[in-house]
């Protein structure tokens, strides 16, 4: 997948008044030593993430000190009296430390800060400190560790507050609570108290909402071509408007029965301006996935091939028109629910892969033609089976299981027609991977990124190349904020395609060439397939407005050879 290092810069750009620079912003961080594989800048970041990939954090691994530490310069004289710091802890030579120390410059040397309190009391793995301590001025901090035996420490963030007892947890933007107004809605944000996201409706749907501070809200949603619009590819309908009253409550009619069949989603779109004022300082966009049980049936079903797989055959075809068969290893199964390059399957990201047979089922086939994919905020009491405190359950489909054998094509053309989720931290994929990594125990590892979306940003699309521990090692992203011809990705349906050919790989929208590059060696063996629904990918995960569910829904996956 791609690294958050590599794409950042690009989707800073395209987020307007959202900011994921550095939590105590204008602030510089050095440290005494630095695993040469991480990066030092990550503590201050505003990115709170305890998994192995993708990786953001520092840490002191292979350092040959007993003691290390990380400073944080801030230019100026500021008073502090608290430090919030995020242990990370991967299991193996990155532990939590054995001690931690909070210090401040004095003009002349370092001293420690007076009456440290931590919360908890004990350096712990994968988990937020507090250290409170007696309101002090200086221009630069710095924490001490002091590493525990045998291993070094891992921190993925550290962030000053002031007296009232720590920081705020870092997120994007000042990181600040937003203010709220009676009924615990925030100011400027639509949020949707009826139908519940991901509901199953039907005719006419009155959606219920609050939007505090905002003056205008029209809603909208993707519609099957008209008289009035006859594009083959649909329209973006706004079908109502409405002036929130005093309290930021409103309602609008969905007419869905005037709508698509199946997963559809209604954009809320807000501004704190009157209808015909173009000078709003706060807008915002809320996107309500539903499915429509009724509806125009409008492009169901396997389409004809498309140009770019001309003179190939299909070798595999899912339009998910019955029962799944998947296992957590793909044993006895068409589809691994684990990535399969461990015997047992692995994972990233910040929601656990759960296996379909478990109380976490992920999957769902919905009106006997779409797959579901639901990311959800885990039970209280869950356990991670990889060790890494993460609180989102989630699901991946793989077309090769454990053991080497599946579906994989030679010089391929890959398709998947998919409607994404928008949220912080949504992180959906189709992408594909080499089998002889598996079945051969090839070393290296090919892998084509088909699409790679980032949810706080439904209008970005990511593809990219990797050639993990290749000859040479190598990695390329193209990402864009205008590779779609019509909507975005979470506002309606898209066809992400890569084309594999011995001198190039191509990569397609809706059949429109978006990227290409020269195709590596080993992306000219057989290549397989994942479709999944991450959260993360560098990006912190805040899902609250959607109830701590989003979903990715896929109509058809394709492989031609």
């Amino acid at each position: 997948m791609i690294s958050f290092a590599i794409v950042s810069a690009f989707l800073v750009a395209m987020i307007p008044g959202v900011s994921v620079s550095a939590y105590d912003t204008g602030a510089t961080v050095s440290a005494s030593y630095t695993f040469y594989m991480d990066q030092v800048g990550h503590v201050n970041d505003g990115i709170v993430s305890y998994t192995n990939d993708p990786r953001n954090r520092w840490t002191a691994y292979e350092s040959p000190n007993a003691t290390d530490w990380v400073q944080t310069d801030f230019g100026t004289s500021v008073s502090k009296s608290s430090a919030d710091i995020y242990v990370f802890d991967d299991g193996g030579g990155v532990r939590a430390p054995s001690a931690m120390a909070v210090q401040y410059w004095d003009g002349s040397a370092w001293a420690n800060v007076a009456s440290p309190a931590m919360t908890p009391t004990a350096p712990a793995a994968n988990q937020k400190h507090t250290i409170t301590f007696t309101a002090v001025s200086s221009s630069k901090f710095r924490v001490v560790f002091t590493h525990a035996a045998g291993a070094r420490t891992g921190i993925t963030e550290i962030a000053y507050g002031t007296a009232t007892g720590g920081g705020t947890d870092p997120g994007p933007g000042t990181g600040e609570p937003p203010v709220t107004q009676p009924g615990n809605y925030p100011m400027h944000q639509v949020s949707v108290v009826s139908p519940s996201y991901g509901a199953t409706v039907n005719g006419d749907v009155t959606i219920k909402f609050y939007a505090p501070g905002m003056q205008n809200v029209w809603a909208r949603a993707w519609k099957q071509p008209d008289a009035a619009n006859p594009g083959v590819n649909g329209y973006d309908s706004w079908f109502a408007r409405v002036t929130p009253d005093a309290n930021g409550y409103a309602e609008v009619v969905f007419p869905a029965a005037q709508f698509p069949h199946g997963p559809t989603t209604v954009i809320l779109s807000a501004w704190d301006s009157a209808e015909g004022n173009p000078n709003f300082t706060h807008s915002d966009n809320c996107y309500v996935q539903l499915f429509n049980e009724g509806g125009v049936v409008w492009k169901r079903g396997l389409p004809s091939a498309p140009p770019q797989a001309a003179g190939m055959s299909v070798l595999y075809a899912d339009d998910f028109t019955g029962p799944l068969s998947v296992s957590r290893t793909g044993a006895g199964a068409t589809y691994a629910s684990a990535k399969p390059d461990a015997p047992g399957g692995t994972e990233f990201g910040e929601a656990i892969f759960a296996n379909a047979d478990s109380t976490h089922q992920p999957f769902a086939i919905l009106g006997d033609n779409y797959l579901r994919i639901r990311a959800k905020k885990a039970p209280a009491g869950t356990v991670d089976p990889m060790g890494w405190n993460r609180t989102f359950t989630s699901g991946l489909l793989s077309s090769m299981r454990t053991d080497g054998t599946g579906i994989a094509a030679t010089y391929g053309y890959f398709e998947a027609r998919m409607l994404m989720p928008a949220g912080k931290g949504a992180w959906p994929a189709f992408w594909l991977m080499s089998q002889n990594s598996i079945s051969e125990g090839v070393h290296s590892t090919a892998e084509i990124d088909t699409i790679e979306a980032y949810g706080h940003n439904p209008q970005g699309a990511c593809q990219a190349k990797h050639w993990w521990e290749g000859s040479p090692e190598m990695h390329e992203t193209y990402c864009s904020s205008s590779s779609f011809a019509f909507g975005d990705n979470a506002s309606t349906w898209h066809i992400y395609g890569t084309k594999i050919t011995p001198t190039d790989t191509i990569y397609y929208i809706d059949n429109v060439e978006v990227w290409r590059h020269a195709t590596f060696e080993q992306a000219k063996t057989p290549m397989y397939f994942m479709v999944n629904l991450a959260l993360g990918g560098g990006w912190p995960v805040d899902l609250e407005r959607y109830n701590n569910q989003i979903d990715l829904y896929v109509d058809y996956i394709r492989v031609f050879q």
